[in-house]
């Protein structure tokens, strides 16, 4: 709803003028943040006692955007920065890692059905006449990329929606393997044992996970081949950036694994469809943004699956009838002694794991980026920490009254605009001759 300057100062007047400044500085050092974290300090001198409604603001530092796009930005970034200093460095790792073989890994699912998709040409010619349910096989519309019909089932019936619920919930094992797979396939094209690899060379990676529009999980990885010990040095036995990708190749056709599922043994494997590019000194920023950013978005892409679900309250979420099902099979399946977990995970269609993974010695941490970020805001801006033996305690999310509201909506899309405004300023800089 957007208010007048007229709406806007009445809304002012419930604050005074004290208040009114002393909550436009709270929101701010939030960066504008949508559902901030209302916290009161109970003791002597308590920090909270001079704070606005007598609660401490804090910034709720959720990744998801459909719960906080300022916050979900922060994130994005973070992601962005640990992504790139595992490749050109910075950020506490060495410039010298742009000299180790590294690969961009693209790892699709199987297909568990035929989908509707956006193509440049007629949506999907399969077959003529119709599936046992009586539906066609094929689908002649040119479909854009925001039709909500891409990526659902031509036919729902004759899709293996259990299948996919398994797969998502495989896909972390899937890689623990490939990883074992790529070592063992990497030894053999250098023409050593495995035993003398893994005294040698430690593979290095960090892995998002995308969820497709079809409701399936997509991996996107970078892989970094080190030399052991504790200095961040090239891999030896010449591991070249085409051995790795070779690598990977051949692991990746090899690797499955075997889950049960409603009654039914599955043998679960990564799709065929596979791509793996080295890595070059001049793909990388573009490399970091696309990893980046998958790691704020949520299954259905409206928040609707943003929290585990409760008894019951499937039928009531806003989801299409495609998403509807997975969410169901995931949810049945979890009924099952010993897959109870695919039940709590049900709002991510069964996939457990973190969206954004690494391997230790990768690069940084957001812990680091977090604490880095705190230290030059203390440093810049003079705010001092609170210390004292106080009693914290959670007093609800969100802003009390609109007028904090309006001022978290103006500095979220000035911080917006400032970031779109450095962002362009890059991207048009001459490179350095």
């Amino acid at each position: 709803m957007t208010r007048t300057p007229e709406e806007v100062m009445e809304l002012a007047k419930e604050r005074g003028p004290r208040d009114l400044n002393a909550m436009w500085e709270r929101v701010e050092r939030n960066g504008g943040c949508e559902r901030p974290i209302r916290l009161r300090a109970t003791g002597a001198a308590s920090p909270t006692a001079t704070e606005p409604d007598g609660v401490l603001l804090v910034a709720c530092k959720t990744r998801r955007e459909s719960r906080c796009r300022p916050c979900s930005a922060i994130y994005r970034g973070d992601a962005r920065q640990l992504v790139r200093a595992g490749i050109e460095g910075g950020k506490g790792v060495p410039e010298t890692v742009r000299r180790h073989a590294a690969v961009f890994v693209t790892l699709t699912a199987p297909s568990f059905g035929a989908v509707h998709r956006a193509l440049a040409g007629p949506c999907h010619l399969g077959p003529p006449g119709a599936c046992p349910h009586g539906r066609p096989r094929h689908c002649t519309a040119r479909h854009t990329e925001r039709d909500e019909v891409v990526g659902s089932a031509l036919c729902p019936d004759c899709y293996d929606y259990e299948a996919a619920v398994v797969f998502n919930a495989t896909v972390g094992e899937l890689w623990r393997r490939l990883v074992i797979y790529a070592r063992r396939q990497l030894a053999y094209g250098l023409g050593v044992t495995e035993r003398d690899l893994n005294e040698t060379v430690r593979l290095s990676y960090v892995k998002v996970a995308e969820l497709q529009r079809r409701g399936v999980v997509h991996l996107h990885a970078v892989v970094r081949a080190d030399a052991t010990g504790d200095e961040l040095e090239p891999a030896p036995f010449a591991v070249t950036r085409e051995a790795l990708a070779e690598a990977f190749s051949r692991a990746a056709s090899a690797v499955f694994a075997k889950r049960e599922a409603g009654g039914r043994l599955l043998r679960v494997v990564l799709g065929e469809q596979l791509r793996i590019d080295p890595l070059d000194s001049s793909s990388v920023p573009g490399i970091a943004s696309y990893l980046a950013k998958y790691t704020t978005k949520e299954a259905s892409g409206s928040g609707n699956l943003d929290h585990r679900l409760r008894e019951g309250e499937i039928e009531e979420l806003e989801l299409s009838d495609h998403l509807r099902r997975i969410v169901t099979a995931a949810w049945d399946l979890g009924a099952v002694e010993g897959q109870e977990r695919l039940r709590r995970w049900a709002h991510a269609l069964g996939f457990s794991g973190h969206v954004l993974t690494k391997s230790r010695r990768y690069s940084t941490t957001f812990s680091c980026l977090r604490e880095e970020r705190q230290a030059w805001r203390l440093a810049n801006d003079g705010e001092v920490p609170a210390v004292g033996a106080w009693i914290w305690s959670f007093t609800g999310t969100g802003y009390r009254k609109e007028i904090d509201w309006l001022f978290a909506q103006s500095i979220a899309e000035a911080r917006r605009e400032e970031r779109y405004a450095k962002w362009l300023e890059l991207s048009t800089r001459e490179p350095l001759s």
